[in-house]
């Protein structure tokens, strides 16, 4: 697969980068309001600052079946933006795992963007207590906020995702 990396010149939209994750399925666009209970419910399971309360996910089906779900998450690095695609698996033994992270765009200077092998750490990962900067994700020299502020993003995608998905049933 492709590995998607934006810079602050260079920005993909987040159907595009499920496009190029997924070039034969179908991909559809799931705006949420999430209510100031759901919000405070997923930063308590992630222990991070709690989400927008507008989440937008972006279905990937391919023949009519969903496979994954991505998630758009816009952040703080240091002072300028990183805007990150988490995508969660939707079926198999891997459903409810991040499949990959994409960078949709990063607005701090080039040095502080780690390279696509940190973003990977990610893969096949759920939330856990584990899912930490010098736990199961290691540290990069030089991009400490970035990888900071990556792992909450993941953290937090993944308890949005728990949520929606149990709201569904």
């Amino acid at each position: 697969m492709l590995a998607v990396v934006a810079t602050a010149q260079s920005r993909l939209s987040p159907i595009a980068a499920m496009k190029l994750c997924f070039p034969d399925s179908v991909v559809t666009t799931d705006p949420t309001m999430l209510q100031r209970t759901e919000r405070d419910q997923v930063a308590k399971a992630s222990g991070e600052k709690a989400p927008s309360p507008m989440v937008y996910r972006y279905r990937a089906h391919k023949a009519k079946e969903l496979v994954a779900v991505g998630y758009v998450d816009a952040h703080r690095v240091r002072s300028k933006k990183q805007v990150l695609l988490v995508i969660i698996d939707a079926k198999g033994k891997n459903a409810g795992k991040v499949r990959r992270v994409e960078v949709l765009a990063f607005t701090e200077p080039r040095q502080y963007l780690p390279a696509r092998r940190f973003y990977a750490q990610f893969e096949r990962r759920s939330l856990s207590p584990g899912l930490r900067e010098g736990r199961q994700i290691k540290r990069v020299a030089g991009a400490t906020m970035t990888v900071r502020a990556t792992t909450a993003a993941v953290r937090r995608v993944l308890a949005t995702h728990k949520l929606l998905a149990n709201k569904r049933r």
